[in-house]
């Protein structure tokens, strides 16, 4: 009898310590899926940029450019269709150029510009037309980019506008049907722009590695930079590591993983509910924007990884959209030379520019009159 009761004792000791293993291992699990970062980079900072902003210019801007020949950096005010001209060593604001909707000069409602010489070009992503401009707003020539059961172009701030004389380059969405795994069969990504001919063509394809799924929100965007020097485009695509580079005509895949598993899941069938929308967006790691250095022939891929689940009910729309983040320093082959973290809720950094300085990064403000960018310098040449 006391053998027994002895026994029930060591099995109940056994079982309570399985459980409480079982507990530890479920919040570890946990933990790793709800990354926060908190390093610091300050090792790496080697200047600041501050701007005063007027009443009417939001802090975060759809848009941004760098303009080397003026040191200016162009930034775009979507609530006043208009683009704020900031002078970087005054800091002051220079100049705004105020895009008319309506009238012979009217170009509509746009998010998106590049500025390339001396000409302004916009693309009105809700009409398909796209516009050529002098610096006082002036239309000087328009395209009407929609064409019948064919892919409709646009561009954001991970897809930027690309000029390249004679041509203009843009994201397209594929006509196709969203909801459908034939979606990513499409092989017209991009639209190309004959600015001279009025010409356009298609180009660019899913990697085989996301064909055959359904992806959710965000999951089915790429994100690219150009390289200017060699004229190829680099490609990141969110669930995978492979980077697509190449020009119009041609691409190869390289395989630039980050240090973290980065494994998003595919989806039974896209969600039109947006909570349900922003539940694939929060709860799935990915790979996101990449940016070309040119002063430095290397290249910067942020990775994001999930919401943390202490911010997804936030009535905070920082803390329940922004995920935290690393970024990957790769060479000018894309070998992986290093990965940092940044710390959680400190920047945006979709908000970018890179000038010889190294790369510009805006923090997330404290009020909304000051826009501070620190900028970042990634030297050391050791590969990881």
């Amino acid at each position: 009898m006391k053998s027994a009761f002895l026994f029930f004792i060591i099995l109940g000791l056994y079982l309570t310590g399985c459980q409480n293993q079982s507990i530890e291992n479920t919040n570890k699990n946990k933990d790793q899926s709800s990354l926060i970062f908190d390093s610091s980079v300050s090792s790496f900072i080697v200047d600041s940029f501050k701007i005063k902003l007027d009443p009417t210019t939001p802090i975060k801007s759809p848009n941004i450019q760098y303009l080397e020949g003026k040191n200016q950096l162009a930034m775009m005010n979507a609530s006043m269709n208009e683009i704020n001209f900031y002078d970087l060593e005054t800091t002051k604001l220079e100049k705004k150029v105020k895009l008319e909707e309506e009238g012979p000069n009217g170009v509509g409602k746009v998010r998106m510009f590049r500025i390339y010489e001396d000409k302004l070009y916009v693309l009105n992503s809700n009409q398909f037309k796209f516009y050529e401009l002098d610096f006082s707003g002036n239309v000087i020539k328009k395209y009407d980019l929609n064409r019948d059961n064919a892919p409709k172009p646009y561009a954001t701030t991970w897809q930027p506008i690309i000029i390249e004389l004679p041509f203009a380059y843009m994201a397209s969405t594929p006509y196709r049907d969203y909801n459908s795994k034939s979606f990513y069969e499409a092989n017209d990504l991009m639209t190309r722009l004959n600015l001279e001919t009025e010409e356009i063509a298609y180009s660019i394809t899913y990697p085989d590695k996301i064909k055959g799924n359904l992806w959710g929100p965000n999951l089915s965007d790429k994100f690219y930079t150009y390289n200017s020097e060699q004229k190829k485009f680099v490609i990141s695509w969110p669930p995978i590591s492979d980077l697509t580079v190449g020009d119009f005509n041609g691409t190869k895949l390289i395989s630039a993983p980050s240090k973290y598993t980065i494994k998003p899941e595919p989806v039974d069938e896209v969600p039109r509910d947006f909570k349900k929308s922003h539940a694939i967006f929060t709860t799935n790691p990915q790979y996101g924007r990449i940016y070309y250095n040119k002063y430095k022939n290397e290249y910067y891929r942020i990775v994001e990884q999930r919401v943390p689940e202490r911010y997804i009910d936030s009535q905070d729309y920082d803390e329940k959209n922004l995920k935290p983040f690393s970024l990957m320093v790769l060479d000018s082959d894309l070998n992986v030379k290093k990965e940092i973290e940044f710390p959680h809720l400190k920047y945006y950094h979709f908000m970018v520019f890179l000038t010889k300085k190294g790369l510009y990064m805006a923090k997330i403000p404290e009020n909304e009159d000051e826009l501070v960018f620190d900028c970042f310098q990634f030297d050391d040449n050791e590969k990881v």
